[in-house]
């Protein structure tokens, strides 16, 4: 069955933009500049706690608990997997749980900021790390569910028993490249 290619998308000549990249542009400039700065304001929080979690997960990172003493240490902090520990009493976390951590740890300093957003950009990074479109759906707009089935994947993901600890560091830094990315074409195409 033969593709048909639609010819008014043409690469860039001349100056000229594709007729799909206009009508992206002219979407983008017809969207309420308070919605354009929301969705900023979510993907500039997102990589900032991206970050925060990159530092705890490089400082201990676990496997089969979100919070607790990094592997081999003694037990002077237990491990909590119900309850979030007080911010200054996380020395090790899984992925979710360093995630989880860092958007607290903002909120705690005044910083209204949710980890759901993320926690999104993070498995949008995790499905292109794996060859699959992640749908872009990074923001409030994902649901509850969605976003509880999220959890479970990146868990599931951190929790393998082959997972390395360097192996999390780089989806948390792809997660945090396709976020300014993400920002940067929001910014771009609004223009």
């Amino acid at each position: 069955m033969p593709i048909n290619v639609p010819t008014d998308v043409a690469p860039v000549r001349g100056g000229r933009r594709p007729p799909l990249l206009r009508r992206l542009r002219a979407v983008m400039r017809s969207a309420p500049a308070e919605v354009r700065s929301g969705r900023l304001r979510r993907l500039s929080d997102a990589c900032l706690v991206l970050s925060d979690a990159r530092a705890i997960v490089e400082q201990g990172w676990l496997q089969g608990t979100w919070y607790g003493p990094p592997h081999g240490a003694s037990g002077a902090v237990p491990v909590v997997t119900s309850a979030l520990p007080p911010p200054d009493e996380v020395p090790a976390a899984c992925l979710v749980g360093a995630v989880v951590h860092a958007a607290r740890q903002r909120e705690a300093r005044g910083e209204t900021v949710e980890a759901g957003s993320a926690l999104d950009v993070l498995w949008e990074a995790w499905q292109e790390s794996r060859g699959l479109d992640g749908l872009g759906l990074s923001g409030r707009a994902v649901c509850p569910d969605v976003r509880a089935a999220r959890i479970r994947d990146l868990t599931r993901w951190n929790d393998q028993p082959d997972r390395a600890q360097q192996e999390v560091l780089g989806l948390l830094d792809m997660a945090t490249s396709r976020a300014i990315m993400d920002a940067m074409l929001t910014d771009t195409v609004a223009r």
